[in-house]
């Protein structure tokens, strides 16, 4: 007998339309009843409409949280924005700090920013929308974090990823369509400006990096 339990979804419902089809006009020959058919075609039905409402959610699910993550991406670029322009400001005093949740760091306006992490490369794997990012280190000590960005054409830029490393493998791009990475340098609170822009055809080819 075929084990149909080990199947997964989407076979398991094939190989049962193909046992439908098989018995279509031999019931009788089999020693079942009509009714018999009937039940595994209404229960395989049935299934092949819940495969699909699975997989619908699963990618809503997908969307709301890569929408979640970039919205985080964009709440927390504006709130270093606002913390580099207040602890710049020699007239905000550590009680002002405070007041506002930012910790006291009295030579905020002073201090050495890390080197942006240039020149960055984005080399494409394969054809299943895995890209590899390569950039160098600048002289950046082994405490950086690297934040990796990625965007679309027209879209905001939203983390895909951080690492102490200077290269990163990234996957789930969609291939055959465009995306445009930048990397930045954070050490001590303090983040270098971006990278060069490396624009990739995901999975397909390699963009020139601007």
């Amino acid at each position: 007998m075929k084990d149909f339990r080990s199947k997964k979804d989407t076979a398991l419902r094939q190989d049962v339309a193909s046992t439908l089809a098989s018995l279509q006009g031999r019931a009788e020959e089999f020693g079942l009843s009509e009714t018999d058919i009937a039940m595994l075609a209404d229960a395989n039905e049935q299934f092949g409409d819940d495969i699909f409402q699975a997989m619908r959610l699963e990618f809503e699910k997908r969307s709301a949280v890569e929408k979640k993550n970039s919205s985080r991406s964009e709440v927390i670029f504006a709130i270093n924005t606002i913390a580099r322009k207040v602890y710049a400001n020699p007239s905000v005093d550590d009680s002002m700090l405070t007041s506002i949740g930012l910790a006291v760091r009295p030579d905020y306006g002073t201090r050495t920013y890390p080197v942006a992490p240039t020149p960055l490369v984005a080399l494409p794997q394969g054809d299943g929308g895995v890209v590899t990012l390569r950039w160098k280190r600048n002289g950046n000590s082994e405490h950086t974090i690297f934040t990796i960005w990625a965007r679309g054409d027209g879209e905001p830029d939203r983390m895909v990823g951080s690492t102490k490393a200077t290269k990163m493998k990234l996957e789930g791009f969609i291939p055959g369509v465009t995306q445009y990475f930048h990397v930045t340098a954070t050490v001590n609170g303090a983040t270098s400006s971006r990278s060069n822009t490396g624009s990739i055809y995901a999975g397909m080819s390699l963009r020139k990096a601007a």
